[in-house]
Formats: C-alpha cells, structure tokens, sequence
C-alpha cells in the first residue's frame, strides 16, 4: 500500500513537472512588446485626420500607457506567473485607470488626449490576446489560450506561463507566431510612415 502511494506521488510529481515546463516555456510571454509601441503611436496621430496635432508631451503620454498594463511585470517578473491574467490586466481596471487619469490630469492634458487613453489602454489588451485569435484562424501554432480575462471579475483564467530562457522564447516566438510578428512589423511600418509625413511636413 505505502509503495503504491509513493509511486502514485511519483507519477503526480512528473506529471506536474511536465506541465510546468510546458507552460513556462510560452514564447508570446513579451508578444507584440513592439506592437504596442506601434499601435499606440498611430492612436496618439487619429487627431490628425481631423486637422489637429497633439503636442509631443501628449503622444510621449500616450506611448506610456499603451505599455503601462505590462508595468505589471514588475510585481511577476519571470516568476512563472502569467501577467495576462492579473486582475490589473483587464478591461475593467483600464476603465478604472482611464477615469483616473482623466481626474487627475484634465487640467495638464487636453480632452482629445485623455480620451484617446481609452483605446490605447484597450488596444494593449487586443493585441496581447491577439495571437489566440491567430491560433483559432489556423494562421499559427501557438497560442491556443484565452489570454485576457474579458469579463473580469465575473470570468476568470489562471496560468502559469513564465519565462525559462530569453534566447530560445524568442526564437520561439518567430517560428511559431507568424501572424503575430508580420503583425508587429505592419504596426511598426505605419507608424513609421505616420512619424515621417508628420516630420516634413513640419518642415
């Protein structure tokens, strides 16, 4: 009876190790890290389809909080917790946090800035959950988990995935995120595209 038990503890123990290092080793844990920084930029430039430009303070602020969900990392770090799933990585607490600097910062910000935090801070969250909805297209391999937890605090996922090696997370994410990474680059080339018509113009 006592060996059975230690080999059915046996045998729980490799199982979990597996689990463990399957899901520790997820290459989108810094997915569409530029992404963000292209998406959030083009955001801070919509006001230009109507004639009007933010000041450089305003698009730097806006360029902040479209990174400012993964401030997060700093509480896991790579840790094995996967920061996705943290209550302060929901929609719900971007609406708080969007409200909160609207109070706050109304009076050193103009409206049009503090209203675009919305969908900077909102945009954040599509493109982390992107590569699910990739996965589910069949355009590639990986990943095939909700990654946001929508209808926080009413639905809730729970995960694990740290980092285990940076080198091989990225080349992971290469290979396998396809859809993700030409995503990343069209981001990157509109913004790109956006930040050099609106330097020569100036000129």
């Amino acid at each position: 009876m006592k060996s059975r038990r230690l080999k059915t503890l046996s045998e729980s123990f490799s199982r979990a190790k597996i689990t463990l290092k399957h899901e520790t080793s997820d290459p989108l844990f810094f997915k569409m890290f530029v992404g963000h920084l292209g998406l959030s930029y083009l955001i801070s430039q919509a006001p230009r389809l109507k004639g009007k430009r933010l000041p450089l303070g305003e698009v730097i602020f806006l360029i902040f909080m479209g990174y400012v969900f993964d401030l997060d990392l700093l509480i896991t770090g790579l840790n094995g917790i996967n920061h996705h799933y943290l209550p302060i990585h929901t929609p719900l607490f971007g609406l708080l946090l969007g409200l909160l600097s609207y109070a706050l910062l109304r009076r050193y910000f103009s409206r049009t800035c503090l209203f675009l935090v919305f969908p900077v801070l909102i945009g954040h969250l599509v493109l982390d959950e992107v590569a699910y909805w990739f996965y589910l297209l069949g355009w590639q391999k990986i990943i095939d988990i909700s990654q946001i937890n929508w209808f926080y605090p009413f639905v809730q996922n729970h995960g694990n995935d740290g980092l285990l090696n940076i080198g091989n997370v990225v080349a992971s994410y290469l290979s396998q995120a396809q859809a993700n990474v030409v995503l990343e680059i069209v981001l990157m080339i509109l913004a790109g595209i956006v930040f050099l018509t609106s330097f020569f113009k100036k000129k």
